[in-house]
């Protein structure tokens, strides 16, 4: 069954990165934040102290195609709707290759060949080194993202 909408389909999205996330021992009291959900990105890990951030993520998602993909009476046309998943993980630089790397395992394996309820599907989920971030090792998780509306 196609989303009914942009939103809908944000949701699912969303709602399977942050299960994708939530799936490992790695990811366990690991913040992760996108556009809608209360939060501050942290400016600087401090390893090492209660209560402080180690790790953390940022996911978002932006369209950048889509079209008519079936012909038919209004009210049965599906349309067609891509773009592409970012997860963002960074890591303090002291591990952060290694803590990054088991990360962005769990959520590739999270996403790979996933189709939520709505139809949502995740294709070509792969983890893309980007390197010293300032304070942080960054390692991005890039995904196409499919789905149709009604």
């Amino acid at each position: 069954m196609p989303v009914s909408n942009e939103e809908t389909a944000y949701d699912e999205i969303m709602g399977a990165v942050k299960t994708a996330w939530d799936a490992g021992a790695d990811t366990s009291g690991v913040t992760l934040l996108w556009e809608g959900v209360a939060g501050e990105r942290p400016t600087a890990p401090q390893t090492g102290k209660p209560g402080t951030v180690e790790a953390w993520g940022w996911a978002q998602f932006r369209h950048d195609d889509g079209g008519l993909a079936t012909f038919g009476a209004e009210g049965s046309k599906r349309y067609r709707r891509e773009g592409l998943l970012t997860v963002q993980v960074f890591a303090p630089l002291t591990d952060g290759l290694t803590k990054a790397h088991k990360i962005a395992r769990i959520v590739v394996e999270g996403l790979e060949g996933t189709r939520t309820a709505g139809g949502v599907v995740f294709r070509r989920v792969r983890p893309v080194e980007v390197g010293h971030d300032g304070p942080w090792f960054q390692l991005n998780i890039y995904a196409g993202v499919e789905y149709h509306i009604i």
